[in-house]
């Protein structure tokens, strides 16, 4: 869901993004409220604390109205100040395989997780490697590896050959052919333990993560799974 567009109503966007059906929906711009314009005029915290809730209001009963049950929403950057505190969730594992895909190729993947015992976790996980795994060399999955995928992983084996390498500590890896996968929230990410040149996908999309790549390693390539998709949708928006 972005916010932009010269209209009055929300307007509804259907198309197919790498032979997936997306439904992008579009804000009108005079929805959501100017701060700063609100500041120079004078208005009252207070009155601009009462619009900013008046607005959030407007675009969840839209949302309720239009989303599927149970679906999670996704939302731009310029709307996630209206609905403090928003937690991002996880794209659908086949979208985040596409994305991945969509990327430079590397054949060495390194999963981050800390919460392998739960279900929806594990559940996501499965969905996300049936997608990767019969392109990759090499495959490592970091955090508190439980032993209920244990079946997924002789699964995976028995179709391809891949060994699944569960571990408490990050491997070494040669970063040309590395991709970094990160399913972990609020996590400080692997800053010194990268090799050079890997590729890190933040599945979480937190800022504090890309600053801290932006000031520490700038040899690695960060993705932003939410910035990748609103950049590559908006691009679609702004086409049609």
């Amino acid at each position: 869901m972005t916010g932009t567009g010269g209209f009055r109503q929300p307007r509804e966007l259907r198309f197919r993004w790498n032979e997936a059906p997306v439904c992008l929906h579009v804000i009108p711009a005079e929805w959501i409220p100017d701060s700063e314009k609100e500041q120079e005029n004078g208005v009252r915290r207070r009155l601009v604390f009462w619009r900013r809730r008046m607005v959030c209001d407007k675009i969840r009963r839209y949302v309720s109205g239009k989303a599927p049950k149970g679906e999670d929403i996704w939302l731009s950057p310029e709307l996630e100040p209206l609905f403090l505190p928003y937690a991002r969730p996880l794209p659908d594992p086949e979208l985040a395989a596409r994305l991945l895909h969509n990327l430079p190729f590397k054949e060495i993947l390194v999963l981050l997780t800390d919460l392998w015992e739960d279900d929806r976790i594990r559940w996501w996980q499965e969905r996300f490697l049936e997608n990767c795994f019969q392109n990759l060399n090499a495959l490592y999955l970091v955090g508190d590896c439980g032993t209920q995928m244990r079946p997924f992983y002789d699964w995976m084996y028995e179709q391809s050959g891949l060994l699944a390498c569960p571990s408490h500590r990050f491997p070494e890896t040669d970063g040309r052919k590395t991709a970094v996968v990160d399913l972990r929230f609020s996590k400080r990410p692997p800053i010194r333990e990268l090799a050079e040149g890997s590729l890190y996908l933040d599945l979480t999309s937190q800022p504090e993560k890309q600053r801290l790549f932006g000031e520490k390693r700038r040899d690695i390539s960060y993705v932003s799974a939410r910035n990748y998709l609103d950049t590559a949708f908006k691009a679609r928006y702004n086409a049609m």
